[in-house]
């Protein structure tokens, strides 16, 4: 018989519904994009962002919003928050601020990014972005 110690690790390695699969890249990143009662919990101050259904996952200007709110992923977000007196902190608040001048940013960096020319061999999209396909 089968301990009971080793009886869930067995499982995982025979039945389907717990063998590994293509994980969801997908991550919950942005505050806007969760539950109002999450919003709501964490202090969230959604002044100037559109928390409706329709925009979640909408590129858009909230990310600074919520930045300087504190409200931060990454160590390097919070890095960005710190800047009171550079540039990445006058940035900060200028794209919290003007929506539309963010866009326009936005839109001249990812036409710049475009330009530049794919290297390499095999031009892949990957299916998981952790790993080449």
């Amino acid at each position: 018989p089968i301990s009971v110690r080793y009886q869930n690790a067995l499982r995982d390695h025979v039945e389907d519904k717990t063998t590994a699969a293509v994980p969801d890249p997908t991550e919950m990143n942005n505050i806007r994009d969760m539950e109002f009662a999450f919003r709501n919990a964490s202090g969230y101050n959604a002044t100037g962002v559109d928390t409706s259904r329709a925009a979640r996952g909408v590129l858009d200007n909230s990310y600074y919003h919520a930045n300087l709110q504190n409200k931060v992923l990454f160590r390097s977000d919070w890095e960005l928050r710190n800047d009171t007196t550079g540039a990445a902190g006058r940035d900060m608040r200028e794209f919290r601020d003007d929506a539309a001048g963010w866009y326009v940013l936005f839109g001249k960096a990812m036409a710049k990014l475009s330009e530049i020319p794919a290297e390499g061999s095999r031009f892949e999209i990957r299916k998981n972005c952790r790993t080449t396909n």
